[in-house]
């Protein structure tokens, strides 16, 4: 991880370290075996946005449409409905 980019704080077991810098079937493995859950990676993938707005990377975000987002992505996962991809950050 880049220096110059802010540590996100951990979250669950295995925490959010590593998983932004991660591949898509890498992060979507973790929310699957329930190491991260869909809220926690989103957290920190604002966090770290946040940390690094200087770089005008994002025009707009809306942390809480972004974090009930992450809340849906979790009840699919735990119901057992979701998609391959779903629960992982995407930046539109």
């Amino acid at each position: 991880m880049n220096a110059a980019i802010a540590t996100p704080p951990q979250a669950g077991a295995q925490g959010t370290e590593g998983l932004l810098d991660a591949s898509v079937k890498d992060i979507a493995e973790a929310l699957r075996a329930k190491k991260v859950s869909a809220r926690e990676l989103a957290g920190a993938c604002l966090a770290r946005m946040e940390a690094r707005k200087d770089l005008g990377a994002f025009l707009a975000t809306d942390p809480d449409v972004t974090l009930r987002q992450a809340d849906e992505a979790g009840r699919r996962l735990a119901a057992g409905e979701a998609a391959p991809l779903v629960g992982g950050p995407v930046a539109p």
